[in-house]
């Protein structure tokens, strides 16, 4: 079997590919993994990786290749081939520091250092029914060599098909396992006007906010479709980058009090056109059509509603224009999250509210622009800001508690105060109410790792990268402090290093980086990252990251402390 070919294997494969990794029976069939009365089942990628390992033992195998020969077609953050080792390791009961299945080659890639062996099931057993000898590869037969090319070649047909309609074909009732997902690409702004941008851009994020509300739909996040904003891509390209079943490209016109919408869906899988439409209406009924779009797009793609989902789905707010159009444009700047940025999508939120005080998406949006300085650290006082947030939430729950960005800043705030059940319930809560805030995912990751729950975090991490998979730099510090807590630190610096090099002057990166460095023995490097904080923040002191990280155990929190000693940092 070739390198290029393995990632078919287990897509056609037959009971005679079975195998045995050390004392563990390996099904790739049927995707499971056998001891004595043990019994466990991968994920298929995840048994695709275990195959290509185990067909190359002994060798190291890099991350690159990984993802080349497993994820062909795919945009995968990092920590996808991470992740798959992790849950291999964790199947087989294997330990990372003392590897008995997997070694870590450190910026290298992975080994699969244990013995494998050829399962011979019956008849082919011997009669004394003993297993094959130990140490026997499985492809050292010259006859089952033979045997096993010829397997190959014709699982390689079906096996690549099968792949392909497994991973592309929209989930319309052919596949109940997996939710169909969305991407909304950035709507263009075909107007004469240049600086109408911003109402095509928050029109864009505003309705991948109303298809999240849909419980049965993944809908992929703003940070990861606005890169693809004035993209030639067609949209079956797009689509398969991200990973998606459909992809929505649309045009705005505005014109006064007139606005022209063009729209149209794309089934990835067979790049066909599934469903198109053009608004021409006076700008006062932009609610409406959003209302209708939403409806018509779920529809389009054949997705069951729920009574909940439909609730949802109808907007319970009316306000003015003006305002809505204020909202737009703070919707804009905020997603540039840069402190310029925040600045302004602060002012535009605060004229929104200033026209219409009971517009609550205008506070939540305030709220999140707030709780934003105090994540990136911008602005004189980050805990101001977020106290300031915190006033807000409570004042607009009031009046509408169906926005979840409203208990994503709470959780937030009752994580800061040690909360942790508080803040977790919080989170839940919008994850209830947005099954596709990638964010919201993310913040859980957050507050179980401060929580001493590192297992449960990376989980929730990769699920916020699913539908964020352009994986921003926020995310790669809560993977690189999850990695730091679980004690990989090669996976942590890599995360924590790619992170800096997007963010340079993400101050709480830089002071993960230093500690993990730090741990590593790299003490030349965490004392360079020690000198890169003082320069962003002059003021910085260990008391003041002890306060500003709230961990649960003290005996992290002081390994931590410990690690940006040894960096240099002062207290």
């Amino acid at each position: 079997m070739t390198k290029t070919d393995t990632h078919n294997a287990t897509a056609g494969s037959s009971p005679s590919t079975a195998f045995f990794v050390s004392d563990w029976r390996v099904e790739p069939d049927t995707l499971r993994i056998f001891r004595a009365d043990s019994e466990t089942k991968l994920e298929p990628k995840v048994m695709q990786v275990l195959v290509y390992l185990a067909e190359r033992s002994g060798e190291v195998i890099s991350r690159e290749e990984l993802e080349a020969n497993l994820w062909t077609g795919r945009v995968v953050g990092y920590d996808s081939v991470v992740n798959t080792i992790i849950k291999l390791r964790k199947a087989f009961g294997d330990d990372s520091r003392h590897p008995q299945i997997i070694e870590t080659i450190p910026k290298t890639g992975y080994r699969l250092i244990s013995t494998v062996k050829r399962y011979m099931p019956e008849p082919d057993r011997p009669p004394d029914g003993r297993e094959p000898e130990t140490g026997r590869s499985i492809v050292s037969n010259p006859r089952r060599i033979v045997l096993s090319i010829a397997a190959v070649l014709l699982f390689l047909v079906m096996g690549t098909w099968l792949l392909q309609v497994a991973e592309h074909t929209p989930t319309n009732g052919k596949d109940p396992r997996e939710k169909p997902s969305i991407a909304v690409l950035p709507f263009q702004n075909i107007g004469a006007d240049p600086d109408q941008e911003y109402f095509a851009n928050g029109f864009t994020e505003d309705l991948i906010t109303d298809l999240s509300k849909v419980q049965g739909l993944n809908v992929v996040a703003r940070n990861s479709v606005f890169i693809y904003r004035n993209s030639a891509q067609h949209e079956q390209t797009i689509g398969r980058e991200l990973g998606v079943h459909y992809v929505l490209k649309g045009s705005v016109q505005r014109a006064g009090n007139q606005v022209r919408i063009n729209i149209h869906l794309t089934g990835v899988a067979d790049g066909r056109n599934l469903w198109a439409e053009r608004y021409d209406r006076e700008l006062d009924d932009i609610f409406q059509i959003q209302d209708e779009l939403a409806a018509r797009i779920v529809s389009a793609m054949e997705v069951e509603l729920a009574p909940a989902d439909r609730r949802r789905l109808s907007r319970n707010y009316v306000v003015s224009v003006e305002a809505y159009d204020e909202f737009l444009r703070g919707l804009d700047y905020y997603g540039r999250r840069s402190p310029d940025g925040s600045l302004l999508a602060k002012a535009h939120f605060s004229r929104a509210l200033a026209l219409d005080p009971g517009f609550v998406r205008a506070t939540a949006g305030l709220a999140l622009t707030y709780s934003r300085d105090w994540i990136d650290g911008w602005g004189p006082s980050a805990l101001e800001s977020l106290n300031h947030a915190s006033e807000l939430v409570e004042r607009a729950l009031q009046l509408d508690a169906s926005i979840p960005q409203l208990y994503f800043v709470r959780s937030q705030v009752k994580l800061m105060q040690r909360n942790y059940a508080a803040a977790i319930d919080d989170i839940e809560k919008a994850l209830v109410l947005n099954s596709s805030y990638a964010d919201g995912y993310a913040l859980m990751g957050w507050i179980l790792h401060f929580a001493g729950r590192p297992d449960e975090a990376l989980e929730f991490m990769q699920r916020a990268i699913r539908l964020n998979p352009r994986v921003p730099a926020i995310y790669r510090l809560v993977l690189g402090a999850i990695h730091y807590a679980r004690g990989e630190l090669d996976q942590a610096v890599e995360l924590l290093r790619t992170g800096a090099e997007i963010s340079p002057n993400y101050q709480q990166i830089r002071v993960w980086l230093a500690a993990v460095y730090a741990a590593a023995g790299q003490l030349e490097e965490a004392e360079w990252e020690a000198a890169e904080i003082l320069v962003i923040n002059p003021e910085f002191s260990l008391e003041a990251a002890e306060s500003a990280f709230p961990f649960r155990d003290p005996v992290y929190r002081d390994r931590f402390i410990a690690d940006l000693r040894k960096a240099g940092l002062a207290d």
